[in-house]
């Protein structure tokens, strides 16, 4: 299961109320839809308000209600917490996620740069701003609650140095709930079907899922990825894409995208930089941690009709991992 449109400029100042407007003017659309037979007409034919309606939520629907199932489990836990979302946490989270996409994980980015980045990531993923806003705030909610349980080493600190300095491997993950859901993909890969595209089709995992599968690269010993995962991975060729394999009771398709030679070096002035990169990396997996919890944990009820069998339909054919519903 991952808002008004962004507006960096202007996001501090702005966020609550815009997000007030926008539920409003919703409310008030639907209102206006549910209450006109039509709403429409072109050349004289009209759309039907409820034909209108039945498709938005058919098209669209399900995805933009997990994840706004998802926001407000985080923002429950959170407040249990302490923690409450500001809008200086949300531009935070954007500024956090679009410099990791850049790969300027140091950089300020500015908002012209901000402002490209999310159209690039919009775009790529056919995902609304809208939809992006309520991935922000989530992803903002979980960092604050990782950010408590992680604590980096000098220990960790000489292991990050030793797992980034060997040869790598960078590949494309998909992750799927159980092993029935393969053969529809093996099926598609056979074909030709581009990965990146099943990756967004049928991952399950959010993390990896946002940035179309690509994972950071790691050696084989990197203890950030499951073993069998590793080997795996160091199995391939680059190109080549690795039958179903179960890791950690998760089921996983890769994708070796490049191997990277190792590099030389000492710790010495590199140890600020790397313990930099080892806590962003421990909290993102605390993040992704919590959520699971959090998910998994949550007590979801969906009275529309259409919105409950498409949850239930989409759940038993391992589209997504999430709870069952009550009732």
């Amino acid at each position: 299961m991952q808002r008004a449109d962004y507006e960096s400029p202007r996001l501090s100042r702005h966020l609550a109320a815009n997000h007030d407007l926008t539920a409003t003017a919703s409310r008030d659309f639907a209102s206006e839809v549910s209450d006109r037979k039509d709403i429409a007409f072109v050349n004289g034919s009209a759309i039907n308000s409820q034909d209108f309606l039945s498709t938005l939520i058919e098209a669209r629907g399900l995805a933009l209600l997990q994840q706004l199932l998802f926001l407000e489990a985080v923002k429950d836990a959170a407040e249990k917490e302490g923690i409450s979302l500001t809008p200086t946490m949300v531009e935070r989270e954007y500024d956090l996620t679009l410099a990791e996409a850049a790969d300027k994980p140091e950089k300020k980015i500015t908002p012209q740069e901000r402002e490209a980045l999310i159209d690039s990531w919009c775009d790529r993923r056919s995902i609304p701003r809208t939809e992006l806003r309520i991935a922000m705030q989530r992803q903002a909610l979980l960092r604050q609650m990782a950010k408590r349980n992680v604590r980096v080493t000098g220990a960790q600190v000489e292991e990050e140095f030793n797992r980034i300095n060997g040869d790598k491997v960078e590949v494309r993950h998909l992750q799927i709930p159980a092993r029935r859901s393969y053969a529809r993909i093996k099926s598609r890969l056979d074909r030709g079907e581009p990965f990146i595209n099943l990756v967004h089709e049928y991952s399950i995992n959010a993390i990896s899922k946002a940035s179309g599968g690509l994972l950071p690269p790691f050696t084989l010993n990197d203890r950030t990825v499951p073993e069998r995962f590793a080997e795996v991975a160091f199995e391939l060729e680059p190109g080549e894409v690795s039958p179903l394999f179960e890791a950690e009771g998760s089921y996983h398709i890769i994708k070796l995208e490049r191997t990277i030679d190792a590099t030389g070096g000492a710790l010495g002035d590199r140890r600020q930089d790397i313990e930099s990169r080892l806590q962003r990396r421990l909290v993102t997996a605390e993040m992704e941690k919590r959520g699971r919890e959090i998910l998994d944990a949550a007590k979801i009820e969906i009275e529309q009709e259409d919105l409950r069998r498409q949850y239930i339909r989409d759940q038993k054919a391992g589209r997504f991992e999430g709870p069952k519903l009550q009732g």
